[in-house]
């Protein structure tokens, strides 16, 4: 039994060596970078989805509360994650896990909760995401020094977010753009990622304002992935249809 015991422990440290290994963050940048890769697709049933980074960012957020957590990224078929426990520093994403809860925001504009409970692993549809393919960023060169932000060395430019009525400041790995450059796609959460500006990957490496302030502390390449066959579908009544119906106005505009 002890000998057991023994090789799970290995091969639990030898997966989390395997599961997140740092990146250098420049071949993730410039007109080489992921969205030279770009190729979004609608996410079809039972597909299995898979993460290739995650970002490890802190902060303090909405309530002033200091927090550390994370996302994950697929950087081709172009859609996020969050999972609910990456505020408490559990970075993990394990369908069978009692509390599992994952949100998946994606640029074909289908965006679902996984769960899992006491009762089974459950996904449901939801509407409510802008649409990922329009960034929210609309910048112009702010006052302030850049920044040199974290292990990277990377120095990251201030740029006034327009779009905010707090007139949140974007730290930004280009010096050269200014109110004609304009963001086509995004990988991101809250504008904290990766912008596609000027046909170029652009890495929002901060973000501070008068409510939130957030910074990058680490991009890792993973293989991470759930199968969307081992979730039953749970719908609320009419949801289906408000959904259908969200896309299809979202995809003319």
């Amino acid at each position: 039994m002890k000998i057991r015991i023994f090789l799970i422990v290995i091969m639990a440290i030898i997966n989390h060596t395997i599961y997140a290994q740092t990146i250098n963050i420049d071949t993730l940048l410039g007109s080489n970078g992921i969205f030279k890769r770009f190729n979004p697709k609608d996410i079809t049933d039972n597909q299995v989805l898979s993460f290739n980074l995650r970002v490890v960012y802190t902060g303090t957020d909405l309530k002033g509360k200091a927090i550390r957590a994370c996302f994950y990224a697929n950087t081709v078929q172009g859609y996020v994650g969050m999972p609910s426990n990456s505020d408490k520093n559990d970075f993990t994403i394990n369908p069978n896990a009692k509390d599992f809860r994952l949100m998946v925001y994606s640029h074909s504009l289908q965006n679902f909760i996984f769960s899992s409970s006491r009762k089974g692993k459950t996904v449901m549809s939801m509407p409510f995401r802008p649409d990922m393919k329009k960034s929210m960023l609309k910048i112009s060169k702010g006052n302030q020094d850049p920044k040199t932000l974290n292990q990277y060395n990377l120095k990251a430019y201030p740029y006034t977010n327009e779009m905010t009525q707090d007139k949140a400041t974007f730290y930004l790995t280009d010096a050269n753009l200014n109110g004609s450059s304009k963001p086509t796609n995004q990988l991101t959460f809250a504008g904290l990622g990766f912008h596609q500006i000027d046909n170029r990957t652009v890495l929002c490496m901060a973000l501070a304002s008068e409510k939130a302030n957030f910074e990058i502390e680490k991009i890792e390449t993973v293989k991470v992935s759930i199968n969307m066959a081992d979730f039953k579908k749970e719908e609320m009544e009419g949801m289906n249809e408000a959904v259908q119906e969200m896309m299809k106005k979202l995809k003319k505009n």
